[in-house]
């Protein structure tokens, strides 16, 4: 079963390997589904007051987001 500390190791090592800086990464399960797969809302701080939020799951071990996959959904709206 996938948790919310999977989802943001995974989320991290994504912004890690493309050089990016932040804070810190904060997710919640949620009650929605994408592809039979729980989706998690994450928050990304890239600092003051940049935070960004995203809906993402794991498939195959593999991190999906809302921005490669826009027809997910993970509750409150969420723009890319």
């Amino acid at each position: 079963m996938t948790t919310a500390a999977d989802v943001r190791a995974a989320l991290e090592a994504r912004l890690q390997g493309k050089d990016l800086s932040y804070r810190w990464v904060y997710c919640v399960r949620t009650k929605q589904q994408f592809a039979g797969r729980r989706v998690f809302r994450c928050n990304v701080d890239f600092g003051e007051p940049h935070i960004v939020p995203y809906c993402a799951t794991l498939e195959d071990g593999r991190l999906v987001t809302n921005l490669e996959e826009a027809t997910m959904r993970c509750g409150r709206e969420v723009r890319p």
